[in-house]
């Protein structure tokens, strides 16, 4: 069961804060969306160079609310 979870339990949270964080894009309006495709990349990104899942979580989420806090 454990292993399970340390397999699978990551890339479901992942899929479910990419799922939260796209949904309310209007993508017909320019620049709406753009935090949210930055934010989404540096997820990649970060999950690709460092393979840590907590790592892309946390960073991706910290990435996010500062791009909120700049980008209005």
């Amino acid at each position: 069961m454990i292993r399970f979870i340390e397999r699978f339990i990551p890339p479901m949270v992942m899929a479910v804060l990419v799922v939260y964080c796209l949904k309310d894009i209007r993508w017909a309006q320019w620049p709406s969306g753009i935090r949210e495709i930055l934010s989404l990349a540096a997820v990649a990104v970060l999950h690709i160079r460092k393979k840590n899942a907590m790592l892309s979580i946390f960073g991706g989420t910290a990435f996010y609310m500062l791009l909120l806090a700049l980008i209005h």
